[in-house]
């Protein structure tokens, strides 16, 4: 969500509900937030790594995804739409990931599917 925080952050500080939050208020800066938003799309991709190939692949079309949403917003009214389906992929990835994991376990590692 920091992405999303970076984004709209000007329309967060017209907005009495979301004024309040880190970047209008200036309590963070858009630079500080770019870092962690940077830092943890790192650490994601990294963590994906460590799951599988097929996961370390798909990592970068996942956060482009979830970045995209952010934008979404300002052309339609189905912008919840495209983060269920961002948080709908991730769950379906990660199940497969898993999936994998245990088939290649099974298998060995010396023995070829036919």
């Amino acid at each position: 969500m920091g992405f999303n925080r970076i984004v709209d952050r000007e329309f967060d500080a017209l907005n009495p509900r979301t004024n309040a939050r880190e970047i209008p208020t200036g309590s963070m800066s858009v630079r500080e937030a770019a870092v962690a938003v940077t830092i943890a799309s790192i650490l994601f991709v990294i963590a994906a790594s460590q799951l599988n190939f097929l996961c370390l692949v798909l990592a970068p079309a996942a956060l482009a995804w979830i970045f995209f949403y952010s934008y979404t917003k300002r052309f339609t009214r189905w912008s919840h739409l495209v983060l269920g389906i961002g948080l709908s992929i991730a769950r379906k990835i990660a199940s497969g990931a898993v999936r994998l994991r245990v088939n290649v376990a099974r298998r060995g590692p010396d023995r070829r599917r036919r």
